[in-house]
């Protein structure tokens, strides 16, 4: 293939692409409303000591002489300054970009693909061949602006998000990373036996090259079986160890900064693997993190192939949340018959493909093989330090529980609480992702979930009180959840706001040389809620097989679960010394929902619930 040199341009620039007028946008949280919130979210977790300390100090914070005036009038200058229309972008980029550790099992998000037709009906060749095609239909969709609008109910949900989905890789810097986007990206790259091909996408009048250009094209690489340079897992690294390799790779020969300008600029990365995960650990651990061959974790977008046909994606989080690649799955299943209907005209169809896929060549020095070893070795040490565990719940699903005239996600979250009061005899900070696309250039906030309603429904329960004041204590505590959740999708949660603080700190602190916080970040209250132990997430299941992502503290759980009509789904990540406890976690969690559903039910046929 020949250089392909594109047009590109930096995230970190001013240059955004300019968001639809009739997105509102997002409300900044009064000073003074965040504070009292942070102190009434907390207090479940907080002596009554740790509460009054914090309370003071939150009070000075808020004061019109405070820390905090200053910070609130900082973030309005800072995103007048980048031309964004909402105050908290800079900080959410920023948040990803700082993280100096491994993208994989850290930021890193995976999702298993559904697919219409069994994996023993296709060939990874077709799988790939299809998962590749319908995902550059979908570019041009966007491309030519005829996504259809999202909606939240009545309201549209802010698009922006795709700009920043294809074409987009995340390049290793020292201390701050960047996000480079080719605006209008022509091919794919391909990883297999750890070489990297090029493969166009598009043909010259803009259109997606043909379903059988692109298998011939795909079968050429495929039939390849010698093993290159495993220069991928050099993207599995610390942020600036892989900077510095970056650097030496770039000067010891043109040919590999050609190399990585066709990588960078690719749309996505196209990996075949050669593990074929059976049951849902392995194929949950497959994506996550894999064997440590043919990925590429700067790519925003990574499709993978296994050798039993099964398919899944891991995305880099920087610029894109949940809800964007969902709508994006949910394309990809709705045309997932598409290899078996080609397969029959494949050994008749001539393709119209002249291209000779070959590898990139890459130059090495003795020390640059060095640093390649290295990086395997650290990965193979960072994946094995987690484990992730799935748990299929078979007794009931979403449905029965909204007969009992109660929120499905409320009900899970209280029960995701009951669990780990059991196993810990103690209460953590827990959260759940709640989306704000509804305001221009939203992403998400957080819904703390432990508020004195759940406590108050944990003693009872767990005094076995199957009382009416115990059902009357699950009800109270799943709207007061309820009720916080829309709190949070009206842009009044107070993670983003509390973050895009600290970061306006920090970057005051920056310019003038000051090393000190203020005090706001340093109280108990903070602290204990912003030490989320049990993180957690839900997700539509239209597409998608299982998803999920590390722990956010070293001693938590990450916990993506699916609500099905007749079943739930738990896939939960954590450090291998917790790994016992999680176990007991879930089973206590299979225990506690199947007793608040037989308590629920009792008292409904009694009538009196």
């Amino acid at each position: 293939m020949g250089v392909l040199f594109l047009r590109r341009f930096n995230l970190n620039s001013s240059h955004e692409r300019v968001n639809d007028p009739i997105f509102p946008e997002q409300p900044l949280p009064d000073l003074q409303s965040t504070c009292h919130k942070l102190i009434e979210w907390a207090t479940p977790l907080l002596t009554a000591e740790e509460c009054q300390v914090s309370m003071k100090t939150a009070c000075d914070f808020a004061a019109p002489n405070g820390d905090g005036v200053k910070l609130q009038q900082a973030l309005i200058e800072q995103s007048r300054a980048l031309g964004y229309s909402n105050w908290s972008k800079q900080a959410w980029k920023d948040h990803y970009l700082r993280h100096r550790d491994s993208l994989v099992i850290n930021s890193n998000v995976f999702y298993a693909l559904k697919s219409k037709t069994s994996s023993d009906q296709l060939t990874p060749l077709h799988t790939a061949t299809q998962i590749a095609f319908n995902t550059a239909k979908f570019m041009l969709s966007i491309r030519r602006s005829e996504l259809p609008q999202e909606y939240q109910g009545k309201n549209p949900l802010c698009m922006e998000q795709y700009q920043y989905l294809f074409g987009a890789t995340r390049i290793p810097q020292y201390h701050c990373d960047k996000i480079s986007i080719t605006v209008d990206s022509n091919h794919m790259v391909v990883l297999h036996h750890d070489h990297y091909f090029i493969v166009n996408l598009f043909d010259r009048n803009g259109d997606v090259r043909s379903y059988f250009e692109l298998y011939h094209d795909l079968a050429s690489i495929y039939s390849y079986t010698e093993d290159g340079e495993n220069i991928g897992i050099l993207t599995s690294g610390q942020r600036d160890l892989w900077a510095r390799t970056r650097e030496e790779l770039l000067t010891f020969h043109a040919e590999n900064a050609t190399n990585f300008h066709n990588i960078e600029s690719a749309a996505f990365a196209l990996c075949f693997d050669s593990l074929a995960p059976q049951t849902d650990r392995e194929k949950a651990e497959a994506l996550l993190h894999g064997g440590g061959h043919n990925r590429h974790f700067d790519k925003v977008v990574q499709l993978i192939v296994f050798a039993n046909g099964s398919s899944g994606i891991n995305y880099e989080h920087t610029h894109i949340d949940g809800s964007i690649m969902l709508r994006f799955i949910r394309h990809l299943y709705d045309g997932s018959a598409l290899g078996l209907t080609m397969a029959s005209s494949l050994s008749t169809a001539k393709s119209n493909s002249n291209s000779q896929i070959t590898p990139l060549k890459w130059s090495l020095s003795p020390a640059l093989r060095v640093d390649i070893n290295k990086a395997y070795q650290a990965f193979a040490l960072h994946h094995s330090t987690y484990t992730t565990q799935v748990m299929r719940f078979n007794y009931f699903g979403k449905e029965k529980i909204k007969s009992l005239n109660i929120s499905p996600d409320a009900f899970l979250q209280i029960a995701l609480q009951v669990a780990e009061y059991k196993t810990t005899h103690t209460q953590y900070s827990a959260y759940e992702a709640i989306m704000t696309r509804r305001f221009s250039q939203g992403r998400i906030d957080v819904l703390y979930t432990v508020t004195p309603e759940t406590q108050q429904f944990i003693q009872l329960f767990m005094h076995k009180t199957r009382s009416k004041a115990c059902v009357d204590a699950l009800y109270l505590a799943a709207k007061k959840h309820i009720s916080r959740a829309k709190e949070c999708q009206r842009g009044h949660g107070i993670y983003t706001h509390l973050m895009a603080l600290k970061y306006a700190s920090e970057q005051l602190q920056s310019r003038h040389a000051i090393n000190q916080h203020p005090a706001l970040f340093s109280t108990p209250a903070y602290k204990t809620l912003m030490h989320t132990v049990i993180c957690t997430s839900t997700t539509s299941d239209y597409g998608v097989e299982l998803a999920g992502y590390g722990p956010v503290v070293e001693d938590g759980y990450g916990l993506r679960y699916f609500k099905h009509a007749d079943q739930l789904v738990f896939i939960s990540t954590c450090h291998y010394k917790t790994a016992n406890q999680m176990r007991r976690y879930l089973n206590h969690l299979e225990k506690t929902l199947n007793d608040m559903l037989e308590m629920l039910e009792t008292f409904y046929q009694k009538g009196v619930a």
